[in-house]
């Protein structure tokens, strides 16, 4: 899968090399709740021995290390950065934002195997789809820098030495609380749903007596990406950014002058995982004059609702000229 890869380096793992990395820390990219840095210090002292702790309670080395794989898992998923120090800016004694410093390789003593097995014995239960791609600077080159690829797990929460559960927050991973625990047990046999939106390649531009209007399509489908079925499901969809009205076919309704419209269908009771199911194409209208320019973006929001499951919200950016959704974000309502 290597979602994180693909968003972050736009770059599939097997056509990723060490110059793109070197590109991408170049872009200053701050750590986030999906992204983070990390140097070989964390795994490796000055002589590339690897820190061992007499006590499994202390978190160190590999410890350390599964500690912010779990934490990703059992948040968002994300991108761990393996070899790359971390530059912190500060306000006032706090820390504002993380960003990339230099390069910190780890010895050749460390394998993409070594890593896998290491996470693999440290975090219950493993987690699934997990990607480790390793790069360096030239064939010659031992050291590597390793991009550790973590997607949200369906099986959270995940434990780290049979003792901590963590979780990333914003730019840090922290334990987390009883509450924070009990809701994720309750969330794996939950139902997930999560949005496919394609831009239909075409945009139309139709001339009246008012002035041009252009249309622009997306084609949606919902998926159920949980381990439970979704009920009572509902979609929502809300223009919030741009001179646009919608205007959407069967069985969607309209609402708030054609900026607003949902997706109910009183007779689609359950939609089970991995069955799709295509919502329609809907379409976005623009009145172009000089209040809307022609180059004008539009940002539409989805909610998605099903019983059982936390809210979803989707915002979307679309491209009216070069036809591209040019984001998508997904987050808790």
């Amino acid at each position: 899968m290597a979602e994180f890869i693909s968003r972050y380096l736009k770059r599939s793992p097997k056509d990723i090399s060490f110059d793109d990395i070197l590109e991408f820390l170049d872009e200053d990219v701050e750590a986030s709740l999906t992204l983070e840095y990390k140097p070989r210090d964390i795994l490796v002292n000055a002589k590339g021995v690897v820190h061992k702790a007499t006590d499994p309670a202390r978190v160190v080395g590999f410890s350390e290390l599964a500690k912010l794989v779990a934490g990703f898992a059992n948040a968002a998923g994300g991108l761990l950065i393996l070899g790359v120090k971390e530059k912190a800016e500060r306000f006032r004694g706090d820390v504002v934002r993380v960003l990339p410093g230099v390069v910190s390789a780890l010895p050749p003593t460390i394998t993409s195997d070594m890593i896998e097995h290491q996470l693999d014995a440290r975090i219950q239960a493993p987690i699934e789809g997990l990607t480790i791609v390793p790069l360096r600077k030239t064939e010659k080159s031992k050291n590597s820098v390793y991009l550790i690829d973590v997607p949200q797990s369906t099986r959270a929460p995940h434990r780290v030495n049979e003792l901590y559960y963590f979780q990333r927050n914003n730019f840090t991973t922290l334990e987390m609380y009883h509450y924070q625990i009990a809701d994720l047990f309750g969330r794996r046999y939950a139902p997930e749903l999560d949005l496919e939106i394609t831009r239909v390649d075409s945009s139309i531009t139709l001339s009246t007596a008012a002035g041009d209007t252009r249309k622009v399509m997306l084609d949606l489908v919902l998926h159920n990406r949980g381990r439970a079925p979704a009920k009572y499901l509902a979609c929502v969809c809300n223009i919030v950014e741009g001179a646009y009205r919608v205007n959407p076919p069967q069985p969607w309704s309209v609402h708030s002058a054609q900026l607003e419209c949902r997706y109910e269908r009183p007779d689609l009771r359950i939609l089970y995982p991995s069955l799709p199911l295509e919502l329609g194409r809907l379409s976005f209208l623009q009145q172009i004059g000089d209040a809307s320019p022609y180059d004008d973006t539009m940002v539409i929001e989805f909610r998605l609702f099903a019983e059982d499951m936390r809210p979803v919200r989707v915002l979307t950016e679309i491209d009216p000229i070069n036809r591209k959704v040019l984001d998508i974000q997904n987050s808790d309502l």
